[in-house]
């Protein structure tokens, strides 16, 4: 596959380093079957589908807007719901929004309060 041996040495980079001009796509990990694409590749589309029931921890922080780490605290804390499907980490859709209208109603009596 690689036209001679740099190719094979420098998988990284993004040209050859000996000077050819063949152009090299950094490596990344492939994509099993029936696994969603945009959750594993880096760079790749990081729209999640709306029509999910259940999405990752990861999922969720991307659409609230947060990191997976902080993500993962609202969860232990139980501010944030999530279940267990297997041994994986789910939370449901409707609890993101469940959690945002809590956020926007505690805000709301605060700024009333005030």
């Amino acid at each position: 596959m690689s036209c001679h041996t740099c190719h094979s040495l420098a998988a990284q980079a993004l040209t050859c380093t000996s000077g050819c001009d063949t152009r090299r796509r950094a490596l990344s990990r492939p994509t099993y079957p029936g696994e969603r694409s945009d959750v594993n590749q880096p760079g790749a589309d990081t729209a999640v589908d709306p029509t999910l029931a259940l999405l990752t921890v990861e999922e969720a922080a991307r659409r609230l807007g947060i990191g997976r780490t902080y993500c993962f605290r609202l969860i232990g804390s139980g501010e944030l719901e999530s279940v267990m499907v297997g041994r994986l980490r789910r939370v449901p859709a409707e609890a993101i929004t469940e959690y945002v209208a809590r956020l926007r109603a505690a805000q709301r009596a605060t700024v009333q309060a005030a």
